[in-house]
């Protein structure tokens, strides 16, 4: 069955017709099916889940506002 689709598509590609909807459904669900379940899969879940990038931004953004201020007065005080 691979096979036969892939020369569907090689002969497709050849003469230049675009691919039709149903075999790009096809291979984007061959694609996600191959790629269900790693390992970064299922590490970018959970960092999804504990909303990792929100707490990452928050967290540089309470750094830089504590520390823009103590720069200044640091460099105030250097010269």
């Amino acid at each position: 069955m691979g096979q036969s689709d892939r020369r569907d598509r090689e002969r497709d590609a050849q003469r230049g017709t675009p691919p039709s909807r149903l075999a790009v459904r096809k291979a984007l669900s061959a694609a996600r099916e191959h790629f269900e379940g790693p390992l970064a899969q299922s590490f970018v879940r959970r960092l999804r889940a504990l909303d990792f990038a929100d707490q990452a931004m928050l967290f540089g953004a309470g750094l830089l506002v504590s520390q823009l201020p103590f720069l200044i007065l640091l460099s105030a005080l250097a010269s």
